[in-house]
């Protein structure tokens, strides 16, 4: 329920030229060449062979001094000369020794240089003549590639050109085998085969790697079989290949024995790209600019291009891959320009995608990174975020690296708030979000520990997957992580908190599975084995809600989740049938996610639970209109300061609203919102945040209120252990509001210890000090019985209540979330989720009866569990075998697209809605003993609650009648047939034994002037239930009474003559 134009020629044309030159000339002399980017549209021919020819020439002769420019050998590990080698000499630019030389995502691709190539003698010398470009302010570098060893090089600093002699080293290594193949497998002859490599290596401490890594290029043409062996390369790589109009789709990974690469059909992308006036820019704060292009193949997104050193004006044509590839991402980015992406379908075969950027230069965050210890961390990298989701999204972000004195610099950020994380090797990831333009952030890193570990599918090593993981607690931030070109299926992940974190992978064709948790340590390594399942297919319908029609232009997203909870995107949108149908193999054991999008509706988000390997049936998804919410902010005059414009709505998590500013009068208003359960959260200018769970259900007025100020104020005064500071301890109220409305208010203390909430409405409330981790500290329940203003001291003296979550084999669970609930069932006393051993702690529990809820994505819920905190320790078994069948009808007509939720007797929900179908039949899967209490609702139907109690493994089916709405015109008239007006009529509901004058005090119901009718007798009530009504009336002096009946969907006008 994501190069160049005219120069560029010219620039090639030299290329061809001195590549031509070279290999006419003995070995020892220089000429000049110049590096190139990747993925361009080549005119010369590359040096061609099996392997890579390189011109051997004799020893060098002894030139004078004043004719060498620089002189050097090439020497293997045992220091024996190596002949043959072909050795680079590039002048670097400003760029290349920048403060952050490196992108903290390096990609691949090697951009423009003044380059002089030469080769070694017998005793490996070589020499140049002349300097690859008339000054060299910014130094250069020196590579050697050789046939039976890894390449290598070495970083020249400006001035050091003039060495004696230069010495590279150069380490045993396989050539790396290439075998290019046509679609149908037969080898291609001819084929360019391109080989470059990445700025740094899959090592975790390999941040800042010697600069002349980022200039690692060759290329060769495959024989009559379509092979070729390349001089292998260090660390991560890339290596595809181009003939004609065909491209293959690039390989990527560390250092392959062996790659196939499959020519394919392929298409053109290019255009213009427009800067803002240089004239501002900082220059010590200006980066390298560069486009990036991903595909999508499968679930997978496989980086396809890196094009470095780009400028204002004309880029492209840069050739890009088709094959199995079924979305682009094209990416812009380069301090200080806030970055631009586009996002688009695979094109036809052949076609020109144009693509014109326009930069726009905006605010920047400047981080100082430091260890625990105060020193500056010089190899910390951060990505900054301003969409209003948890994560990065939309390619709305910029990345950083550290400076060496801990200056991390983030630019092209938009002015308002943003989101950032920073981490660096060997220390913990840390999340923050500050409002830029603002001063320098000190970020402090604490320790942190490393995943290593392996991903299999059918016990064989995976070699292209992604791995999602995050720290078990409350809250849970998903990261994730791809690797490419893994023979072995190994991965490693880095700057973990210490804890238990879970982690599952998924591959171009198959989902993640059930996640497996690893314990981290600081400063230590763990091992974690993940085994990716076999996909399982699903099939649905998606259909209009309100005509049951098909959906012709529906899209179908999967949703990755193990079967738990709902984290990324998994694979592209899947487009439905003429009849609305879909059938996609994505699915695993447990809990699965799909999000409908069509053109007019609102986005729907639907869940199903799996229980066997053969197929997953969705039923039908019946989808809405989107509507408009509104959110009126009441008490504005109390606060002391404050304007209503600083505060602003958004959601973080489900369906996206962006952030907005409330109005002058309080008032912020959201078009083409979709139905369901949304958490939508307020923010103060001071840090305060209040987060309002909103029912949306379709068809009916979506406008709320909020109060900021009054009638009621809590004071909380933190009393911590002695010692420990009490500034800053995050806090958080909430309450089920007299609106109905769940509301948590999160505050930091002050400097004293004192957290303020003002504006609730509501008679209790419970308080939970926050761990630094999110987790619950502590809780307190307060009451303000006839107080509008209440003081009271935290104190955390309390043993907390430990609950352990077990299978029927007394097996823990992992991951499974329990809540403590008041003995009534309505109030929320703590949540927390289970640890490795299966252990949740819940602070702050009073040593009364209460009740607990535990649910698990796979293994299932119980619900109202009967327990004692007293006891601080309990084992609950989660043996989830039973199933809750309801059908709903209104008499015997069965009801559709009724919302089913596992709420508490306040109403608060507890799951995921779930709709009925067109027999009027919702399944509750997985269900242990214990009891249910189901909210039903429907926007034409009177809501209607259902409580079952469920046996250990009971199959239970309830046949649940609802009532659709009515609206009630009731006129009076006299014996006479006059009209009688200002007559109070009473009014009762005879088959749910209510009166009407209570419906209306608890806002059910609408009558424009109440129960009196007005002066053309006339009494308008709108939203009752069909069925039969009895009134009474006292008419001079004399009481008079009746019944009457309701159609449901209409106007019911009924005339009552007062006859005694």
């Amino acid at each position: 329920m994501q190069i160049r134009t005219a120069s560029t020629l010219c620039a090639l044309a030299a290329i061809a030229l001195a590549v031509f030159v070279w290999r006419q000339c003995p070995g020892e002399a220089s000429q000049p060449v110049s590096s190139s980017a990747v993925h361009r549209e080549h005119d010369e021919d590359p040096e061609g062979g099996r392997t890579p020819e390189l011109t051997v020439g004799d020893r060098l002769p002894l030139y004078p001094e004043a004719a060498i420019a620089l002189r050097g050998r090439v020497l293997s590990v045992d220091g024996v000369p190596i002949e043959g080698a072909r050795v680079l000499w590039i002048a670097l630019q400003k760029e290349d020794v920048e403060a952050i030389p490196a992108w903290p995502s390096p990609g691949w691709g090697v951009p423009e240089r003044l380059t002089l190539q030469a080769g070694t003698s017998r005793d490996g010398a070589f020499s140049f003549e002349v300097e690859p470009a008339p000054e060299l302010p910014f130094g250069s570098v020196l590579v050697a590639l050789r046939s039976g060893f890894l390449a290598g090089g070495i970083d020249l600093a400006a001035g050091e050109e003039q060495l004696a002699a230069a010495e590279v080293v150069l380490e045993p290594a396989l050539d790396t085998r290439v075998h290019v193949v046509a679609v149908g497998g037969k080898g291609q002859g001819g084929a360019t085969v391109r080989h470059v490599g990445s700025e740094r290596s899959s090592g975790a401490n390999d941040m800042r790697p010697p600069r002349y890594r980022r200039f690692l290029e060759q290329s060769a043409i495959t024989d009559s079989e379509g092979r070729v062996d390349l001089p292998s390369f260090p660390g991560e790589q890339a290596i595809w290949a181009e003939q004609g109009e065909r491209v293959s789709v690039p390989w990527q990974g560390p250092r392959p024995s062996s790659v196939t690469l499959t020519l394919g059909e392929s298409f053109t992308i290019g255009g213009t790209i427009a800067l803002p006036d240089r004239a501002t820019w900082d220059a010590a704060r200006e980066g390298e600019r560069r486009m990036r292009v991903w595909g999508q193949t499968g679930s997978l997104w496989r980086p396809l291009a890196n094009i470095r050193d780009l400028h204002e004006g004309q880029w492209g044509p840069v050739r890009i891959p088709l094959d199995g590839v079924s979305r682009y991402r094209v990416r812009l980015e380069g301090a200080p320009i806030m970055p631009i992406e586009e996002l688009f379908a695979a094109p036809r075969a052949g076609t020109h995608k144009s693509l014109d950027f326009i930069a726009t230069r905006h605010a920047e965050l400047t981080l100082y990174v430091e260890d625990e210890s105060g020193k500056p961390i010089d190899k910390a990298t951060a990505i900054a975020w301003w969409n209003p989701t948890i994560h990065p999204a939309e390619g709305l972000y910029v990345e950083g690296a550290s400076r060496p004195d801990g200056h991390l610099d983030l630019g092209g950020l938009p002015h308002g708030w943003v989101r950032y994380r920073v981490s660096a090797p060997g220390h913990q990831l840390l999340e923050g979000q500050d409002e830029v333009p603002r001063e320098p952030v000190l970020i402090t890193l604490p320790r942190a520990g490393r995943i290593t570990g392996h991903c299999f599918h059918a016990d064989e090593p995976v070699p292209d997957f992604e791995v999602i993981y995050w720290k078990e607690g409350n809250p849970q931030v998903h990261r994730r992580q791809s690797f490419y070109g893994r023979s072995d299926g190994s991965f490693e992940l880095e700057s973990l908190a210490p804890g238990d974190w879970s982690l599952h992978a998924s591959s171009e064709d198959h989902p993640c599975g059930a996640p497996v948790v690893v314990n981290v340590s600081a400063e230590k390594e763990a091992y974690a084995r993940i085994s990716i399942p076999e996909a399982i297919r699903g099939v649905g319908q998606v259909l209009d809600a309100e005509s049951g029609e098909p959906i012709t232009s529906a899209r179908v997203q999967v949703y990755s989740s193990g079967g738990l909870e709902r984290s990324y995107p998994w694979g592209p949108p899947v487009l439905a049938a003429q009849d609305g149908t879909f059938e996609v193999d994505a699915f695993v054991l447990g809990t699965n996610y799909l999000v409908v999008t069509a053109e007019g509706y609102a986005d729907t988000e639907v869940q199903a639970v799996a229980r066997e390997q053969d197929l997953l049936d969705w039923g039908e998804i019946r989808v809405h209109r989107p509507q408009s919410l509104e959110l009126q902010l009441l008490g504005l005059d109390e606060l002391d300061g404050v304007r209503a414009t600083e505060l602003s709505a958004s959601t973080a998590e489900g369906f996206i609203l962006p952030r907005k500013l409330f109005s002058a009068d309080g008032l912020v208003r959201y078009d083409a919102v979709p139905p369901g359960d949304h958490r939508l959260g307020v923010t103060y200018p001071d840090s305060m945040w209040a987060r309002l769970q909103l029912r949306l259900d379709p068809g009916k007025e979506w406008k709320f209120d909020f109060r900021v100020g009054g009638p009621r104020s809590l004071h909380v005064r933190v009393a911590p252990p002695e010692g420990e500071d009490v500034a800053g301890k995050l806090m958080l109220a909430c309450c089920q509001e007299d609106n109905g409305i769940f509301v948590l208010r999160l505050r930091p203390t002050s400097s004293e210890g004192v957290a303020s909430f003002h504006g609730i409405r509501a008679s209790k409330v419970q308080v939970w000090l926050l761990a630094e981790d999110g987790s619950m500290a502590s809780s307190r329940d307060y009451s303000f019985g006839d107080r509008s203003t209440l003081e009271v001291e935290f104190t955390r003296d309390d043993v907390p209540l430990r609950v352990r979550v077990v299978d029927s084999s007394r097996a823990p669970l992992a991951g499974a979330w329990v809540t403590v609930r008041s003995l009534t069932g309505g109030e929320v006393h703590g949540v927390d989720d289970t640890d490795s051993d299966g252990w949740a702690v819940l602070a702050g529990m009073a040593d009364m009866p209460l009740l607990l809820d535990v649910q698990h994505g796979i293994a299932g819920r119980r619900q109202g569990i009967p327990v004692d905190a007293s006891v601080k320790e309990h084992e609950i078994v989660l043996a989830a075998e039973g199933s809750l069948e309801i059908r709903v009808a209104d008499g015997a007509e069965p009801l559709s697209a009724v919302a089913a939720r596992i709420e508490t007797s306040g109403g608060v929900t507890l799951s995921d809605a779930l709709q009925a179908d067109a027999a009027g039949l919702v399944s509750f899967e997985a269900l242990g003993e214990g009891t249910y209490r189901i909210g039903l609702q429907r926007s034409d139907c009177w809501p209607t609650i259902v409580e079952k109690q469920l046996g250990a493994g009971e199959q239970a089916r309830l046949e649940v009648q609802m009532r659709r709405l009515a609206d009630l015109e009731l006129t009076l008239l006299d014996e006479s047939g006059l009209l009688v007006s200002g007559a109070e009529v009473a009014l009762a509901s005879a088959e749910f034994a209510a009166d009407i004058d209570t419906w209306l005090k608890e806002e059910r119901v609408r009558a424009p002037n109440g129960l009196t009718t007005d002066v053309r007798g006339v009494i308008r009530i709108e939203s009752l239930p069909r069925g039969v009504y009895t009134w009474s009336v006292s008419f001079e002096d004399k009481p008079l009474s009746g019944t009457f009946e309701l159609a449901a969907a209409e106007v019911n006008r009924v005339s009552i003559r007062l006859v005694h």
